[in-house]
């Protein structure tokens, strides 16, 4: 599969930005062995995404899985933190310039240090927590639509987007999926893009396809996202063609 320029570039700021985050946490850290093993860490955890992303079909289908889980939760973790340190370093800079903060806090530098990382991480790992119930939540938007034109019939249409069926969301959450778009009984469904995460090759294993047959609608439709062209769009549109999709 060519991995496009944008990648690379994309790859490079992500190593840039874990080496940003590394060496601020390093200072937060007292001296000793946690030091080591935040180091090994922070080696393994941009590596798994790394590899999940760019040798996807090179390793066993769920090695692969379990790189792109681990290396996707960093990835959005170290958004997140990286918006936090930012935001310490801005206050940090006022700091410097205009003596912005208390004395306690700069007679008890490292302690401050260690409350502000330990807090950021709680706060971190209930925002994942949040925002894992909510996955597994599948929400619905209704809305009526109006228009001026004649129409002999109104037809309920189901409207998807960014199913990203793939390595980590496999047979199970297409059926899930597949299941609630069934329940609305829609006579039209429009598939947005992004059907697929990038590789055919779990979606093959996985017979996504088998769930995708099951959709009860007079018409399936359905347009590329940046994530078919990513994995080659010509196979992935074959791949809908099979599975009833237009």
């Amino acid at each position: 599969m060519k991995i496009p320029l944008f990648v690379f570039i994309f790859l490079g700021v992500y190593l840039l930005l874990n080496g940003y985050l590394y060496l601020r946490g390093l200072q937060m850290l007292p001296q000793g062995s946690i030091r080591l093993i935040y180091s090994i860490l922070f080696v393994l955890l941009p590596l798994s995404f790394i590899a999940g992303m760019v040798w996807e079909d090179k390793f066993p289908v769920n090695v692969t899985a379990t790189l792109q889980t681990v290396g996707g939760t960093w990835l959005i973790a170290s958004m997140y933190l990286f918006a936090f340190v930012l935001i310490l370093d801005v206050i940090r800079l006022g700091d410097h310039f205009f003596g912005i903060l208390p004395d306690f806090i700069k007679q008890n530098y490292q302690t401050t240090k260690l409350i502000l990382g330990g807090s950021a991480l709680l706060i971190l790992a209930i925002v994942f927590i949040i925002g894992n119930i909510r996955f597994h939540r599948i929400e619905t938007v209704n809305m009526t639509l109006h228009t001026n034109k004649h129409i002999a019939y109104e037809p309920k249409i189901v409207v998807v987007s960014d199913l990203h069926f793939g390595y980590t969301i496999t047979a199970e959450g297409a059926k899930k999926f597949v299941d609630a778009i069934n329940r609305k009984q829609p006579d039209i469904v429009l598939i947005c893009g992004d059907l697929f995460d990038r590789s055919l090759r779990p979606v093959i294993q996985a017979r996504i396809s088998d769930e995708l047959k099951r959709i009860k609608a007079g018409k399936i439709y359905a347009v590329p996202g940046n994530h078919e062209y990513y994995g080659g769009v010509d196979n992935a549109l074959k791949y809908m063609a099979e599975s009833g999709i237009t």
